[in-house]
């Protein structure tokens, strides 16, 4: 079945978190599998009392496990009409390294997470599990840089989807994943190439048309002048899309740099 059937959603119980969660519920319900709510954190000591009287404070993970499962039953309840089963675990440990081996360990095909900046900085770092996520998860990766804007809300429906293609033999399986996804769930895929300012539109063109045809699509194609960082994303303004896909290859690379300047939710798959 396209979708996917194995969702994880790491909550730091977070404000940006809980911008997400109406996007995990339409995916959520879309694909009809199964949702795991994971909350991961690390161990710590403290020191109390005076210092004559001081003691360290034991940890009690297993108290802390148990404590953050009731958190994430009332942070992402059951809904009337949902078709996916909910999960709820929690983990101590690295929060980045705690998500990746959660993923490898129980077949996860995707995580959704919301990125963050570091204060003034926000447009111009992503928060460190993310930027770990995105290059050692063993699965797809959906994030959102901006759920401050607005406007994020509106995209929860997705429908209009845009996905990012050089025209390259391995982005075949991408397309045809994508493509097939989106006519199940009645989602628009439009396919964008951002074109260097110097190079060859028509030759562009003709990779990108002989990959659809390896592929079986017939979908729109849009050539997008400029540098690839700032064209794919502005292109995926214009049209309004709520997703911006990327597939494997040299995009993948500029996945960090897409993503701070895209203003809807990107999938790296």
């Amino acid at each position: 079945m396209p979708g996917f059937r194995h969702i994880l959603f790491p909550v730091d119980f977070s404000e940006r978190c809980a911008t997400v969660r109406p996007f995990l519920r339409h995916l959520a319900n879309k694909s009809k599998g199964k949702v795991t709510l994971l909350h991961a954190f690390e161990e710590t000591h403290s020191l109390c009392g005076a210092s004559e009287g001081a003691f360290t404070a034991v940890f009690d993970a297993p108290q802390m496990e148990e404590e953050s499962c009731t958190m994430l039953a009332d942070f992402f309840p059951p809904e009337a009409g949902d078709t996916f089963e909910i999960v709820r675990r929690a983990a101590c440990g690295n929060p980045a390294m705690a998500i990746v081996e959660f993923a490898r360990n129980n077949n996860v095909d995707l995580i959704m997470i919301p990125t963050r900046g570091h204060g003034i900085f926000h447009r111009l770092l992503l928060g460190s599990v993310t930027t770990h996520l995105l290059e050692n998860a063993p699965c797809a990766v959906w994030t959102a840089a901006h759920t401050e804007d607005p406007a994020m809300p509106s995209h929860a429906g997705c429908r209009n989807i845009v996905m990012a293609v050089n025209g390259t033999a391995e982005e075949a399986r991408t397309i045809r994943r994508a493509a097939e996804m989106c006519e199940a769930f009645s989602e628009k895929l439009l396919l964008v190439h951002g074109l260097e300012e110097s190079g060859p539109a028509r030759a562009a063109q003709m990779r990108i048309k002989d990959l659809q045809q390896t592929t079986q699509t017939n979908l729109d194609v849009f050539i997008e002048p400029g540098d690839p960082v700032e064209s794919i994303p502005r292109f995926a303004g214009r049209q309004n899309a709520d997703l911006l896909i990327l597939g494997p290859g040299a995009l993948r690379t500029k996945a960090q740099e897409i993503i701070r300047n895209a203003h809807c939710p990107v999938l790296s798959l």
